[in-house]
């Protein structure tokens, strides 16, 4: 059973995506992506250079890197996409996002997926889900570099990684935390 992610995206999703093999080269590039595991659709291990891209908070966490020989869990990338239209990503984690107008919570959020517009009950306003503040627990985009197994809160990428990837020319990258 997973821990969770940490989701790295470009936070434009209305901005084209990078190619697949793009985004691969530039995570191969900074030493965070390796070999792909098989069987796994755009699934990979964590390259030699991922500790050095990805700071671990905390006193002493352990991290494998490596499938353990019974099968468990263990920390390893998933790229979803490109996608032709921005999607949401969200998991048993996310929290209502808040209204880009009132801040208010939007509590029927899930009832609004795949819909134009959610109505905000506190203050009227009609917006889109993907200008909701998601406060970190889900996101839009067109693509997404998923690490699995990093608990929410556990990791955050460098500043030089999300440099990198905003170099694909899909506008600066973010991240958010799924469990």
């Amino acid at each position: 059973m997973s821990s969770g992610s940490l989701v790295l995206f470009p936070q434009e999703a209305a901005l084209e995506a990078p190619t697949f093999e793009a985004l691969a080269e530039v995570l191969r590039a900074a030493g965070v992506l390796g070999s792909p595991i098989a069987g796994g659709e755009g699934e990979f291990l964590a390259g030699e250079g991922f500790l050095q891209q990805i700071t671990f908070m905390g006193c002493s966490p352990f991290i494998a890197l490596e499938p353990p020989a019974d099968g468990g869990a263990f920390c390893h990338l998933r790229l979803h996409g490109p996608y032709a239209e921005p999607r949401l990503l969200w998991g048993r984690n996310t929290r209502p996002p808040k209204c880009p107008a009132c801040g208010r919570r939007i509590a029927d959020w899930q009832q609004h997926l795949g819909a134009d517009a959610v109505h905000c009950a506190a203050c009227g306003a009609e917006s889109r889900l993907a200008d909701c503040a998601w406060r970190g627990h889900a996101g839009f985009g067109r693509c997404f570099v998923e690490i699995r197994n990093i608990f929410p809160g556990e990791a955050v990428p460098v500043d030089r990684l999300l440099a990198r990837l905003q170099g694909l020319g899909a506008g600066p990258w973010g991240w958010f935390y799924l469990s």
